[in-house]
């Protein structure tokens, strides 16, 4: 049997717990700027979360705390759309009576993904008139999805998920009255695993994780009313090591598959892709402030790197190179318009729209992955209770375009071809607080 790669899991990070940005990128970093759909984050002047989208916008703002959590709850549906085993249609009775594949069955529908929670946390610590330090913890990417064991596409995919918690410190600098850089060192770390059948009533399992550090760079330039910010956010490349293991589908105890023991240690690659960004922030009026943003996704980094053997002793020649699911992303360009409007007693409300479209390319989608374009409608508020205390909520409707699946899997014992229609959208409820000291 052929592993499925660590990498073809990490791509399982996509839709739905990251059904917030196109791609398996979680935006939800601030309420702030989830309440005007982003549209202008890059600018920096979301406060304390600034730190995260452009820490050149922290140079001058209150020593203070933020602390924001995102409820994101997929609606979405995977049904099948044709799939067949050598042309026959899957069901039971036509796939056993070929060969013994185990309890391939039709599950015309799945609706596999669950609510997830995003939280996140900033810190800003002002060290003069000029200088300003920052701390961030989040998680930038992240994914989950889980269908039943018996469903049409189980050769594809059953239970994918990813996870990458970030540890970011920033230090931000005026160089002028109209000018502030910053530089950010970001500490990653990445957990993935997948499941799939992979084998007649063989399912296996691929665990890994991994660590890395990458870098943020970007400045804030002021033009009278306007403020522009630009940010470039490295790519990161994760050396993922772990296992993959196989156990019996009926009896659920742990098998051989081939050659493969039990337990196999095995090594990959993964690409994180980097993150550039263009913002504008202008106050119309001193109750009105229009925002518009622009952000290019390297998606293209997104590695395939092969699978390999750790060791001869999971009964593989060391070195022994497996070929990776191939994902084929493609850069992407995501724009936001926004606006803010103070009504006076310290309530400010916004709304924006985002259009932020797929790196999936058609030829290669999967039902771990089944993603499409996104159109993001977002309104929120701000309220300040008092001088030190302001409440931040904010409510996001994201429409999915539907996602298409026609792949084909070669197996010892014939062509698994999986055919899956997604349909959706997702909801996104956001609060959090900030508190200056």
């Amino acid at each position: 049997m052929r592993k499925r790669i660590l990498t073809a899991a990490v791509a399982a990070a996509t839709l739905a717990s990251g059904a917030q940005a196109a791609g398996f990128y979680l935006k939800e970093q601030s309420v702030v700027g989830q309440g005007r759909a982003f549209a202008g984050s890059a600018a920096g002047t979301d406060g304390a979360s600034a730190a995260y989208f452009n820490p050149a916008g922290i140079v001058g703002v209150e020593k203070q705390v933020e602390f924001g959590v995102h409820y994101i709850k997929p609606d979405t549906e995977v049904s099948d759309n044709g799939s067949n085993f050598n042309g026959t249609p899957i069901d039971n009775a036509a796939l056993t009576t070929t060969v013994a594949l185990g309890s391939l069955v039709e599950m015309d529908k799945q609706e596999p993904y669950d609510g997830k929670l995003v939280p996140n946390f900033h810190y800003i610590h002002p060290v003069d008139e000029k200088t300003a330090a920052s701390i961030y913890v989040g998680a930038p990417f992240g994914f989950g999805n889980e269908y039943d064991e018996d469903y049409f596409a189980q050769y594809d995919s059953i239970k994918n998920e990813l996870s990458v918690i970030e540890l970011s410190a920033s230090l931000a600098k005026a160089l002028s009255d109209t000018l502030n850089v910053a530089f950010s060192l970001n500490y990653q770390t990445l957990d993935v695993e997948q499941t799939a059948q992979s084998a007649p009533n063989i399912i296996s399992t691929l665990k890994g994780d991994a660590n890395e550090i990458g870098y943020v760079l970007s400045f804030q330039k002021q033009y009278g009313a306007t403020t522009l910010g630009f940010s470039h956010r490295s790519e990161t490349t994760h050396d993922v090591t772990g296992t993959q293991s196989f156990f019996n589908k009926t009896t659920k105890a742990p098998t051989t598959a081939g050659a493969l023991s039990e337990v196999v240690d095995a090594t990959a690659t993964f690409g994180l892709p980097s993150i550039t960004a263009l913002g504008l922030a202008h106050q119309a009026t001193d109750s009105t402030s229009y925002y518009a943003d622009v952000t290019f996704y390297g998606w293209s980094n997104y590695e395939r790197g092969n699978v390999t053997a750790a060791d001869s002793d999971d009964g593989l020649a060391a070195g022994t190179i497996f070929n990776p699911a191939i994902s084929n992303y493609k850069d992407t360009l995501s724009f936001a318009v926004g606006m803010d409007h103070n009504y006076g007693n310290g309530l400010t409300v916004r709304a924006g729209v985002h259009y932020d479209p797929t790196p999936t390319v058609d030829a290669y989608r999967s039902t771990s992955t089944p993603d499409g374009d996104r159109t993001w409608l977002a309104t929120g508020f701000s309220k300040e209770m008092n001088e030190a205390l302001t409440i931040d909520g904010a409510l996001t409707y994201i429409l999915v375009d539907d996602g298409i699946v026609d792949k084909s899997t070669v197996k010892s014992f014939g062509t698994i071809n999986t055919k899956a229609k997604a349909e959706g959208s997702v909801g996104i409820v956001s609060l959090g607080f900030r508190y200056k000291f």
